[in-house]
């Protein structure tokens, strides 16, 4: 069986920065046998609230927490899936559809 390497790690996109809100938004980065994928979680926030060694929110209120849960079960998500696709191979088209 052929090994697969996976990471999955966020940051942030300051290239997008809304400069009314004075946020950016937190993509999900998915490296993949060494291609790698930027995703969008739709979490936007302040770029002085994020902790870059960490990838993940500063603070211990509840929209923090909460934030940081959403970053934990996707990132839980992507490594169930691909656990899955490991045990029983599927053919995936681009769209993660089985062929």
């Amino acid at each position: 069986m052929k090994n697969i390497a996976v990471k999955v790690s966020f940051r942030l996109l300051n290239s997008k920065l809304n400069k009314e809100k004075d946020i950016v938004p937190v993509y999900m980065r998915l490296r993949f046998n060494g291609q790698y994928k930027n995703l969008s979680n739709g979490i936007w926030i302040s770029s002085s609230d994020w902790i870059k060694k960490k990838c993940r929110i500063k603070g211990t209120s509840y929209k923090a927490v909460t934030m940081n849960n959403q970053l934990s079960d996707l990132e839980n998500r992507v490594y169930e899936i691909i656990s899955d696709l490991v045990l029983a191979p599927k053919r995936l088209d681009k769209n993660c559809k089985t062929i």
